[in-house]
Parts: structure tokens; sequence; C-alpha cells
């Protein structure tokens, strides 16, 4: 085990011995852990995982970020922890408290199921579409793309994101829009549908996503998808909208 070995637990007591911020030990432990992942350690796994739990977020983040790299593909212990579908991990990687770790976390699960498809991962990160964090929220969503794939036991997937875009929450229907035009065959009529509907959506992000992502997964010259993205360029965005709501400063009241 890595953190059995004298030189590893002298510098990591002699480090945790000084009084210094918490967030120091997460940057010297963060350093200890990717020595470990470079040198190809096959215990690093093993002495990095448990970490993730730590008290100290730092080191959590420190953690996450590790494992991203020592981990082995669909290594279903790391994605249990990550995942949070165990009593001893519940509450941490995907679900941790620091929105810092949960982006890691997503980015972490994005590398080791990549291109697997692993149904409970993909079924994790959309319900990270609706976190309250934006950077989370994205890279859930990046990281979906990447676990996922076009064939067609993945269909459930496209329906997933067929059901947030038509959802309550804008910041959703856009994270959705651009998954199914990642993640969408050409010409799928479902999904065509769905984001010619979500591209009359009133707010103007949803509908820049939608009309993205018609032009990744509309048949070359559909009428509906064309005149989706002709309304949209005629359309103002958010900013200009609500600038042109507003009364000018030298303007009578």
């Amino acid at each position: 085990m890595v953190a059995q070995r004298p030189e590893d637990r002298g510098e990591i007591q002699t480090t945790q011995a000084h009084s210094c911020p918490q967030w120091l030990h997460g940057i010297a432990l963060a350093k200890r852990l990717q020595k470990h992942a470079s040198q190809g350690d096959p215990g690093a796994v093993d002495a990095i995982a448990p970490r993730i739990r730590h008290p100290n977020s730092s080191v959590r983040l420190a953690a996450v970020h590790a494992l991203r790299h020592v981990a082995n593909k669909l290594d279903s212990c790391v994605l249990e922890d990550l995942l949070g579908q165990n009593i001893a991990s519940s509450g941490f990687g995907l679900d941790d408290v620091s929105c810092e770790v949960r982006v890691a976390a997503a980015e972490a699960v994005g590398e080791i199921a990549e291109d697997s498809a692993h149904r409970r991962s993909c079924q994790k990160l959309l319900q990270l579409f609706e976190d309250e964090d934006w950077h989370v929220r994205s890279a859930a969503q990046k990281a979906l793309v990447k676990v996922s794939h076009k064939d067609a036991e993945c269909h459930w997937i496209k329906n997933e994101l067929i059901s947030l875009l038509h959802g309550q929450k804008w910041s959703a229907k856009v994270l959705a829009a651009e998954g199914l035009g990642h993640l969408a065959r050409r010409g799928d009529e479902e999904v065509v549908h769905s984001l010619v509907q979500a591209s009359a959506n009133q707010d103007w992000a949803v509908r820049k996503a939608s009309a993205w992502a018609l032009g990744k997964t509309a048949p070359v010259g559909d009428s509906d998808s064309l005149q989706a993205v002709v309304t949209l360029v005629g359309s103002q965005p958010w900013h200009q909208a609500q600038t042109s709501s507003c009364p000018s400063p030298e303007s009578p009241p």
C-alpha cells in the first residue's frame, strides 16, 4: 500500500504536524497522490480511494483528481465510490457538499466510464443536470457525452434528455439540447421535433442551444429546422432584449 511506505507516512505526518491552513494540507497531499499516480504504483487506488471521504474538502478534491488518473477503466469499486452508491461513500463524490469536488467527480466518472454506456453513471450524471451550481451541471453534461455513445442501447438516455428538454428549468433545457446535439443520430425525427419545439422557447439560451443541436441532428434541407434557425438569427439575444426594454438615462421620463 502506498500509505504504508515509511517515506510517504513520514512526509504526510510532518505536513500535518505544522500549523498551516487546511487547504495547504490538501495541496501537499495532492502532490503526493499525483506522484504515486505517475509512478504507476499498483496500490495507489486502494490508498487514494478512502480519502474521497476525508473531512477536509481539499484532500477529497485531490483524491478525486488522482483517482481519475490511476483507476482502471470501469473500475466498479471506484465508480461506486464516486457515484455515492455504497454506505461508506454516501454524501461524497458526485454528492459532495463542495461543488469543486462534484465537478472533479463528474470529470473522473467521464474518464473511468468513457464509451461504456455505464447505466448507473449516466443516471447519476443526468440527475446533476439540475444541480444548483452551473459548473457542476456543465461538467455532468460533458461527462455524460463521454460515457454515452450513439448505439441503440443508449436510446433511454435520448429519452431522458428529451424529457429534460420539456422540463421547467432553463439551464437543464440548455444542457439537454446540447446533449442531444452530441448524442442523437442525424435524422432522428423524435429528437428533431423536440428541438424545433424548444427553439421557440422564451429563453434565448434555450433557443440558441436548440438551434445548434438542430444543426447536428436535422436532415439536410429540413424546412422546420431551417425556419427555427432563421427565426433565432432574427431574434435578439437576452442581454440586448433587456437593454432595449430599459429607458435611456438621457430620455425624458
